[in-house]
C-alpha cells in the first residue's frame, strides 16, 4: 500500500487563526484550485500559511486524521467552530449542513443530492409512446448526443425527433401533429401564424434578401412586412393584409440581391439586347466590374450601353467618340515643335519608357522630358 498521503492545515497570517484542514498529495497543500467559496473568501482577503501535519500516510490513516481534526476544530457552517471545510473528512460527504445541500441543489453540483436534475428526468416518444429513462438513453435511440436531445428537449434548438419530458406529456392531448418546439430566433408571420425555423426559409419563398430582412426584424430599419422574430412576438404585434405587407419587392433580383446583374441591357446604337450583365460582360471582352461602373457612370461607357429600365425610346442617345475623347491627351516637344498623338509615339522617338513618360507628364515624377501636354 502506498504511503504517499499527507494532511495539512491552512492559518491565517492577520488572526494566526487555522481556517482549513485537508489531506492530499504532491503539492495540493498549496494549490488554490478546488477550493469552495468560503475559503477563496478568506485567500483573497489575505494571506495564509500552509503547516504539513503529518506526511507518509496512507489514505486510510490520513482519512482517520482528517476527520480527528475537523471533529476538534470545528466547522463554521454547522456552528460548532472556525474550518470553512463543508464536510467531516476523508471519504465521505456526511453531515452536509442545510445550507451546504440547498447551494448544491441550485448550481445542481449535488448530482445524486438533486432530485430535480434533468439528465435524471424521463423522457417520451409521443408517436410510438416509447418511455426512456434518462436522457443519455433516449439520445442513443435517437443517434444525438446527450446535450442537444437535451436542448432540444427544453426548446433551446428545433426539435428534430419526436419526443419530450415525461412529465410534460398529456394524455387528453392530440398528438398526431408532430411536436414543433421553435427557438428564439425562428421566424413568424403574423398574417398566417406560420412559423419558419430561420431567415434563409423566410427569404428563399418570399424572394426577400436575407440582409434586409434581418435588419427589418433587428430593428436597424423600418419593419414593413408581417415578419417576426419568435422572441419578439406578441398577440398585440401589427397585423398585415399579406405576408409581405407594405414590402416593396420589384426590384429585388431571383437571388434576393438588389444589384444590376440580373437586369436587360441594351446598346442603344445597334439596339442589341444582353438579358445579363454577365452576358454582356462575356460578347465585348470586358469583366463584369468594368461592364458595372459604365452603368454607373464611373469610367467612360464606350459601348454605348444602358439599362433597359433606363432607356428611353424617343430620347436621342449621343455616341460614343474616341477622337473627341483623345481630344488633349496630344503632347508637344518643346524643343522641336512636334506634336505627337499619343505618348507610343514620342516614347518610341524619344527613348524614353512609356510608363515613366506617363508618370512624368502626370506629375508622379519630375519631368526631364521636353514634352507638355496639349
Amino acid at each position: 500500500m502506498e504511503r504517499n498521503k499527507y494532511v495539512y492545515r491552512h492559518r491565517r497570517s492577520d488572526t494566526n487563526e487555522i481556517f482549513y484542514v485537508g489531506l492530499g498529495k504532491g503539492k495540493r497543500a498549496y494549490n488554490r484550485n478546488g477550493r469552495n467559496k468560503n475559503w477563496k473568501e478568506i485567500a483573497h482577503r489575505c494571506d495564509y500559511s500552509v503547516e504539513i501535519l503529518a506526511s507518509d500516510l496512507t489514505h486510510e490513516e490520513a482519512c482517520e486524521l482528517e476527520i480527528l481534526l475537523i471533529s476538534l476544530y470545528g466547522r463554521i457552517d454547522l456552528g460548532t467552530g472556525c474550518l470553512v471545510n463543508m464536510t467531516t473528512g476523508g471519504d465521505g460527504m456526511i453531515e452536509l449542513s442545510a445550507d451546504s445541500i440547498q447551494k448544491m441543489k441550485e448550481t445542481k453540483t449535488g448530482k445524486y443530492l438533486c432530485k430535480e436534475n434533468k439528465k435524471s428526468k424521463k423522457a417520451i416518444d409521443i408517436v410510438t409512446l416509447q418511455v426512456f429513462d434518462c436522457i443519455n438513453e433516449g439520445a442513443n435511440h435517437y443517434g444525438v448526443s446527450p446535450g442537444d436531445f437535451c436542448a432540444m428537449l427544453k426548446g433551446k434548438v428545433y426539435n428534430k425527433t419526436t419526443a419530450i419530458y415525461f412529465d410534460e406529456y398529456d394524455i387528453h392531448k392530440d398528438y398526431s401533429i408532430p411536436i414543433r418546439r421553435v427557438t428564439r430566433l425562428s421566424v413568424v408571420d403574423t398574417y398566417t401564424q406560420l412559423i419558419y425555423d430561420n431567415i434563409s426559409q423566410v427569404s428563399t419563398k418570399f424572394n426577400i434578401s436575407k440582409k434586409k430582412l434581418r435588419d427589418m426584424l433587428m430593428g436597424r430599419v423600418k419593419n414593413t412586412t408581417s415578419f417576426l422574430y419568435y422572441r419578439d412576438y406578441t398577440e398585440k404585434s401589427p397585423k398585415y393584409e399579406s405576408s409581405l405587407g407594405d414590402f416593396k419587392n420589384e426590384k429585388l433580383s431571383p437571388k434576393g440581391k438588389d444589384n444590376n446583374k440580373s437586369k436587360e441591357i441594351i446598346n442603344f446604337i445597334t439596339f442589341e439586347v444582353f438579358e445579363t450583365m454577365c452576358k454582356t460582360a462575356a460578347f465585348y471582352g470586358r469583366s463584369r466590374s468594368n461592364i458595372a461602373r459604365m452603368l454607373k457612370g464611373e469610367i467612360p461607357n464606350s459601348l454605348n450601353l444602358i439599362l433597359s429600365s433606363d432607356y428611353d425610346s424617343t430620347k436621342q442617345y449621343i455616341p460614343w467618340d474616341n477622337k473627341k475623347y483623345r481630344k488633349g491627351k496630344k503632347t508637344k516637344n518643346t524643343l522641336t515643335g512636334k506634336v505627337y498623338d499619343c505618348l507610343r509615339k514620342a516614347s518610341e522617338e524619344l527613348g524614353i519608357e512609356l510608363n515613366k513618360l506617363r508618370n512624368m507628364l502626370s506629375g508622379a515624377q519630375i519631368n526631364t522630358s521636353p514634352l507638355v501636354r496639349i
